[in-house]
């Protein structure tokens, strides 16, 4: 199976790709350029070995053309991307990591939207899609162990 991750550069996203790339999934991980995307790979691959092309950088809409597909861009930015991505991701599940925090001193704070969550943002905005949230109370250390 193919599994996309929309805006996956960051340190959630790689422990993610690691892991179902470990599990023998196949991985694309997105952005907005694929340049990025190919040296986040390149520095899985320095960090924890041959990945034997298991994970792929890309480009955001070839992330989304896969069969399972994890947004996981900054909150800011959710809605907007998976608008312009809608047509790719219209009848697949869809899986929200995005959490809508600010840092107040060492603390951070969650923000609700209308629907209570930015998951239920992207459910709206994707009424095609099977939406589901996932992964937001994990550390990216510990999934990158």
């Amino acid at each position: 199976m193919k599994i996309g991750i929309v805006g996956g550069t960051g340190p959630l996203d790689r422990g993610i790709a690691t892991r179902l790339a470990a599990s023998g999934f196949e991985v694309y991980m997105g952005s907005r350029e694929a340049d990025k995307a190919l040296k986040v790979v390149a520095d899985l691959e320095d960090a924890v070995g041959p990945l034997d092309g298991k994970i792929k950088g890309t480009i955001n809409r070839e992330a989304a053309e896969q069969g399972i597909v994890f947004i996981a861009t900054p909150w800011e930015g959710a809605i907007a991307t998976v608008r312009s991505l809608s047509g790719e991701l219209e009848g697949k599940p869809v899986v929200s990591t995005v959490n809508a925090l600010v840092r107040t001193g060492r603390e951070f704070q969650s923000l609700l939207g209308p629907r209570g969550s930015i998951a239920g943002l992207i459910a709206s905005a994707l009424p095609r899609s099977m939406v589901v949230a996932a992964g937001h109370h994990l550390p990216a250390g510990k999934l990158c162990d």
